[in-house]
Order: C-alpha cells, then structure tokens, then sequence
C-alpha cells in the first residue's frame, strides 16, 4: 500500500514551483515596528487597552476589533491575536511613513511592491502591509501578518521563546500533503528531498522549522510543527491577502 501510494506521489506531483505560491518581496521589517504609539502587533486585546486606554468602540463582543482615533485593531475571536490594524491617523510606522506621506516616500522605505487598484501592497517581513494612495498620498495603513499570527517583534523585551523540545532525528521519515499530493523525506542528517528531486536541509528554530533549499519558497521556509508531531505546516500571507496553506503529514511507516 505504500509503494501504491508512493507511485502515486510521483505521478501527481509536479515541479514543486508550479503548486508555490511566488515568494514574498524582501523588504526590511524593522522600518515597521516599532510603532509610535505603545502598541505592539503581538499584543492581546487586553493588553492593546492596558497600553493605550479605553477605547472609543469596542465591538470585540460581535465579532468585531476596538477603535481608537484614527486606529482600528481587529482580533480574532477570542481576543488573543490581532489580525489586522488599520491606520487612518497620527500613527507612524517604525521607519516614519504615515498618513499623508507621498507614494514615493513609502517606495523609497518599502521597495518590491505592487499597485492593486488604489493600494500599494508591499511584504516586509512578518508584514503584511497596504498602502491606499487613492489622491497621491497615504490616506489609509493596513497592516495583516505576512503569515498566521504577529510574533513580538522584540522577543527579547519578554524573553525568547524556547526551541521546540526534542531533537530533530525525532522527524526523520516521508512526509506526505494527501490534498496537493506533493511529499517530502527528512534524513538524520538533516538533510531532506522531495518527491521530485528538490533537496535542502531543515534546521529547528525557536519558532518551529526553518527550510533551506526548494522548501524555502514558501514562507521564507518557515513552517510550524503540530504538538503531537504529526504534521508539519507553511502558512503565509501574500501582500494581496491571498493565503497560502500546506500541510504534510507524517506517513505511516
């Protein structure tokens, strides 16, 4: 059964490429955070209103985010991520741009983007970023995480978060996406090869899995790996707010 589905892998499987979604532009992160107003994208809800006071709406209760003045905050539905902030007023990004910044000024600081009707949408990082420009200048910030969630952009400020436990022999094997019937093997020595012949190596970070080699177009080959160690995920966002889901499951030996 498994030489079947093996076969199978390999019949379906295209170049790996034609599935990937393009990579996102490379523009630096650090002109993004920190914001100039204590908030930080990694924030809970609770600790957004803790940082910045009470907020002139709160509609987290339907469903909704928090508004402040010239500020949107949106959550997920149980107010421990934020999934967008929307900035129509004051607020600056880290490098200086803002509301009322020419087009040029936010190309010059974010370079690699792309006009999508009146926005400027732009991958910096762990950022998601869209620029309205609808008269020549900024009016309107959107900023979405490029991947699943914010991290602290400043790990350190709350202390880095530990490696996953246990080594990396401990995902040796066939790794197989049964959606996208693409798959991947991880040797002991790190090392990994796809189905069609595309080969890196794969490395444990504090924050999951780091890809070199094909595996890398995906989310700058960052992954996450399940608690039970089953599964291996790339989640991403492109500056347009398409998304982008793999996931390969440990094949049964």
């Amino acid at each position: 059964m498994k030489r079947l589905l093996l076969g199978l892998v390999l019949i379906c499987l295209g170049q790996l490429d034609v599935f990937s979604a393009n990579p996102p532009a490379s523009t630096p992160a650090d002109r993004v955070e920190p914001l100039s107003l204590p908030l930080r994208l990694s924030m809970t809800a609770d600790e957004v209103v803790a940082a910045l006071g009470k907020p002139r709406s709160d509609n987290r209760a339907f469903g909704g985010g928090i508004g402040y003045a010239g500020l949107r905050v949106m959550f997920d539905p149980s107010g421990k991520e934020i999934w967008s902030v929307t900035i129509e007023g004051d607020t600056r990004l880290a490098g200086g741009v803002g509301v009322g910044d020419p087009l040029a000024k936010v190309k010059a600081e974010f370079s690699g983007g792309n006009m999508v009707y009146d926005n400027y949408d732009v991958t910096a990082g762990q950022y998601a970023l869209s620029f309205r420009v609808a008269s020549g200048a900024v009016d309107r910030i959107v900023i979405r995480p490029s991947g699943r969630r914010f991290a602290d952009f400043a790990p350190t400020a709350k202390g880095a978060p530990e490696a996953p436990a246990g080594p990396l022999t401990a995902l040796v094997g066939q790794w197989i996406d049964p959606k996208n019937a693409q798959s991947f093997e991880i040797f002991s020595d790190g090392r990994y090869r796809t189905g069609v012949g595309g080969q890196g190596s794969v490395a444990l970070s504090a924050e999951g899995l780091v890809f070199s080699g094909v595996l890398s177009a995906w989310n700058q080959g960052r992954a996450t790996l399940s608690a039970d160690r089953k599964a291996i995920e790339f989640y991403w966002s492109n500056a347009d707010g398409s998304r982008n889901y793999f996931a390969f499951l440990r094949a049964s030996p």
